[in-house]
């Protein structure tokens, strides 16, 4: 197919695709004249290059965006309301990692799990509990490589190490290698991909989750920024609702941020009655961006 010819071809979203082949792989199926030789292995290696897509993609559209991540931990940190926050991120990327990490003479950035990197010196330093933010990524990270062997997470601290190992698999190189440093055993990214068929086996993702619910046990506030509460993101409701049923004292205040310039009436309708499924009539859907919350926490804090 020509490239001027894809501007005119529907084609199927990452949730579509992903889920279709997830939902091959587990019945051990697959399609007529799509794949050839081991099926399994074709299944399995179009899934991770979908994942890595993803990967590369959010690295060349967000990078040298974080200004407004960056302003908002300023200005949570001057209003002194970063020691009451808890950010859970759904997202792969490290906008808000590196905005955090930026304010390091004020904040450690914690995430909920141990790596590998606090045993090597001159690495990635043990968090101070007493000063850290905790940022809780539910989905993974694109700065997150997990060792299956000797079952280690391990931190790539100022780079994208999903997005490196993703260049080193393809150009297979015996003179590039991204090995575990404590036994040699191959790295593989921790990326939860967006499909209806979510694998939340990894034992840190398993700690990870059980620390947001908690935190959703005891918040008083939930702000959601940029988030549409898609149909896809049914684990997500599921955390959710566990977390605010299973509390002891009232209920949240939920507050919505997911306002843009010229958003389709039409769609703000249909993102509110998302919301209300999950959290009833009492909402405060606002007509606020992520920027101008970034400018000004304090107005819902």
């Amino acid at each position: 197919m020509q490239n001027d010819r894809l501007d005119n071809v529907i084609f199927p979203t990452f949730e579509e695709a992903l889920g279709m082949l997830e939902l091959a792989k587990n019945r051990q199926e697959s399609f007529k004249g799509f794949f050839s030789g081991n099926v399994r292995n074709n299944i399995d290696q179009t899934i991770e290059d979908l994942i890595f897509l993803i990967a590369e993609i959010l690295d060349l559209k967000l990078k040298d965006k974080n200004v407004f991540h960056k302003k908002l931990i300023e200005n949570l940190i001057k209003s002194d309301e970063i020691k009451n926050t808890t950010f859970i991120s759904l997202n792969y990327d490290i906008l808000i990692d590196n905005a955090i990490v930026l304010a390091h003479e004020y904040t450690d950035l914690y995430y909920g799990i141990d790596f590998v990197n606090y045993q090597f010196p001159n690495d990635w330093h043990r968090p101070n509990m007493e000063r850290s933010i905790k940022l809780l990524k539910v989905h993974g990270s694109l700065n997150w490589l997990y060792c299956p062997v000797c079952k280690k997470m391990v931190l790539t601290p100022g780079e994208k190490g999903a997005t490196k190992l993703f260049y080193i698999s393809k150009i297979r190189s015996r003179k590039l290698s991204y090995c575990c440093r404590l036994c040699e055993g191959n790295y593989v990214p921790v990326l939860i991909p967006p499909t209806y068929f979510k694998e939340l086996s990894n034992p840190f993702l398993i700690q990870i989750w059980n620390m947001a619910e908690e935190e959703l046990k005891e918040c008083e506030k939930i702000i959601f920024c940029g988030y549409s509460m898609p149909d896809a993101d049914i684990h997500i409701k599921y955390l959710i609702k566990r977390g605010l049923i299973n509390r002891n004292i009232d209920k949240p205040e939920v507050i919505i941020i997911n306002n843009r310039n010229g958003k389709n009436p039409y769609e703000i309708e249909n993102e509110i009655i998302r919301y209300k499924r999950i959290f009833g009539e009492n909402i405060n859907y606002t007509e606020k961006s992520f920027q101008e919350f970034a400018e000004n926490p304090m107005i819902y804090l």
